[in-house]
């Protein structure tokens, strides 16, 4: 009997509490994209600043441009690019599939698709367009027990590979139907 107790609080128990650990850590890491997304509703890069860390590192798929170091040059980025489509009168979405996370004690990979959409001003008469890709996101704790991405690569991809990627439990899945199913 005492080994079967011995067996139960080694084993049992903290998986048990790893369990909930990891789903919280899940909750907050999914979060980051929520406010991702949502700063790509509102245009606006502010809302983005929840999501990197200070001292965050940005890893562009051209080979021509450098790294973007720093939450504020990051911040810059999508801030141009947000002006970008305001000056259009257009509207933009993104959408996030994580395929796969890693969970650590100090950080957390996610490896994933994305797919943002351009949405043009009714009167342009134009399609909407989209434009898809593969990332890699690499998150740490912060003090209070927020996450916040400290490094993000991309790369771009066919939008077949974001449509094809199943909704896994726990991980950030959005439900983006394909182009050929929505009026604009």
């Amino acid at each position: 009997m005492r080994f079967f107790l011995i067996f139960i609080s080694l084993f049992i128990i903290p998986t048990i509490g790893y369990a909930h650990d990891k789903s919280e850590i899940n909750e907050k890491i999914n979060a980051t994209y929520s406010h991702f997304i949502n700063a790509f509703k509102q245009l606006n890069a502010d809302l983005i600043q929840p999501v990197y860390n200070k001292n965050a590192i940005y890893i562009p798929e051209q080979k021509s441009d450098d790294l973007i170091i720093g939450s504020e040059d990051i911040d810059l980025i999508y801030q141009r690019f947000f002006n970008r489509i305001k000056h259009k009168n257009a509207k933009v979405s993104v959408g996030f599939r994580i395929i796969s996370r890693d969970i650590s004690s100090d950080r957390a990979t996610d490896i994933g698709y994305y797919l943002i959409r351009f949405i043009p001003a009714d009167h342009t008469e134009q399609p909407i367009s989209e434009f898809s890709g593969k990332f890699l996101v690499i998150s740490k704790p912060t003090k209070n027990g927020d996450w916040q991405w400290v490094t993000e690569m991309n790369n771009k991809a066919k939008p077949t590979f974001y449509f094809g990627a199943d909704s896994k439990p726990g991980l950030f899945y959005t439900d983006t139907k394909p182009l050929k199913l929505i009026k604009k």
